[in-house]
């Protein structure tokens, strides 16, 4: 085996083994699921781009079911999540850029392999993003969340960049070794960068829309009805209220002359 091929091998098992970890610590953040439950969260993430790419590729077997290589990183994945569970919760920066580093191994793995079976330049580039983005696409929807694509951060943009950089760097002849390298390292920069100073790319332009025109509504005769007794059961309250001060003043008058009236009594 000679050294492109042995260095993308382990770029694809370590990627396995970051992106099982990710959706692993994903599936337990809302809920406490069982063991089971988080190997299949964390078994999606790591294979789910992978296996769409292959699909649209045509190449079967699909890379996990003819390696179980494979498998074996997915499940080292999920128990180093468990080993350093508490750790990776409490510095969330350096989950993210575990998983960034994750989603730049995968971006340009995907674009080498699509490059492999034929596939044009833009295409490559394009599955890619698919390879590196689709297992957290699903991992957020099965997590019921919104996946990170549909915001306005910079996740799939940093994807396909990588990818393009190293298709770039294929087709001028550059050494593959450093192509991996250069695709991985822009992916993982750029995602970093746009956490760390909130980039964002611009909101999609919604076409205006005219308000609504207005419409006349004019009350029934039993509306006209209910609304005449609304309003004469308010102003019995309001006239109820107003007497009511004066109501206390007369019975406090009539209590002071009333008991004038037994002490005079008494006096006599």
């Amino acid at each position: 085996m000679t050294t492109a091929p042995s260095l993308q091998y382990a770029l694809e098992l370590l990627g396995t083994v970051l992106f099982a970890s990710s959706g692993a610590i994903r599936a337990t953040e809302k809920s406490r699921p069982d063991w089971l439950g988080v190997t299949f969260v964390g078994f999606v993430t790591a294979i789910g781009g992978g296996s769409l790419r292959d699909m649209l590729l045509g190449h079967y077997p699909l890379g996990w079911v003819r390696d179980p290589n494979y498998l074996y990183a997915i499940f080292g994945g999920i128990v180093l999540a468990r080993i350093a569970y508490a750790p990776l919760m409490a510095f969330r920066r350096e989950r993210l850029s575990i998983e960034a580093l994750g989603m730049g191994m995968f971006a340009v793995l995907g674009a080498e392999k699509a490059l492999h079976y034929g596939a044009p330049a833009v295409v490559a580039a394009v599955l890619g993003m698919f390879s590196a983005v689709m297992g957290g696409v699903i991992r957020d929807t099965l997590t019921n969340r919104e996946p990170v694509i549909f915001s306005r951060e910079i996740y799939a943009t940093a994807c396909i960049a990588g990818a393009a950089l190293f298709v770039l760097l294929e087709r001028l002849g550059a050494p593959r070794d450093l192509n991996l390298c250069a695709g991985t390292l822009l992916t993982f920069a750029l995602r970093i960068a746009a956490l760390r100073f909130r980039w964002s790319l611009p909101a999609f332009p919604l076409p205006s829309t005219p308000p609504p025109p207005r419409t006349m509504v004019v009350p029934s005769f039993e509306g006209w009805q209910r609304r005449s007794r609304v309003v004469m059961r308010t102003r019995t309250r309001v006239d109820e209220d107003r007497k009511e001060p004066h109501a206390k003043a007369s019975d406090r008058r009539l209590s002071w002359w009333r008991v004038r009236q037994r002490r005079t009594r008494a006096a006599a």
